[in-house]
């Protein structure tokens, strides 16, 4: 069975990219232009993993963070932020504290992002020989991006 990602941003063009990104590696893609259809359509769709922007308009990422945590099911979660140096990291922390599996600041590559989620599915046997394991909480550094 296909794994599930749903992604949550308010920049329309990123979405598309990362959808291409996650449908090409093998997922099914769900879109979400806000944190309040997004976390409408997690509760509906029950996806595996939810990639979300933390500061978007109509609900912040924070929230929806908060919401897909307590589904019954709740999904893994990444959140991404490029609201400048300082910002970012602050929110990511924030997103972190709050549910988040993995921040990772923007920009960076989508298959870096894809190959992330795929690595909290595998979950904890996988990331144990991974030469770059997805520990619970973990910021994926800046540096990591080959932009």
């Amino acid at each position: 069975m296909r794994p599930t990602a749903l992604l949550i941003d308010d920049d329309a063009g990123l979405l598309a990219q990362l959808s291409a990104a996650f449908h090409a590696a093998g997922f099914r893609t769900f879109s979400a232009g806000s944190g309040r259809i997004g976390a409408k359509l997690a509760a509906a769709a029950a996806p595996d993993v939810v990639v979300t922007d933390i500061l978007m308009p109509d609900q912040e990422g924070i929230a929806t963070i908060i919401q897909l945590k307590a589904l019954p099911r709740p999904p893994q979660i990444v959140a991404i932020s490029g609201g400048g140096q300082l910002a970012s990291e602050v929110v990511l922390n924030w997103a972190s504290h709050l549910g988040a599996d993995v921040v990772l600041p923007k920009p960076f590559p989508a298959e870096r992002l894809v190959a992330v989620a795929r690595r909290l599915l595998e979950g904890p046997a996988a990331n144990a020989g991974a030469a770059e394991p997805v520990e619970p909480h973990q910021t994926v550094e800046q540096e990591l991006c080959a932009c």
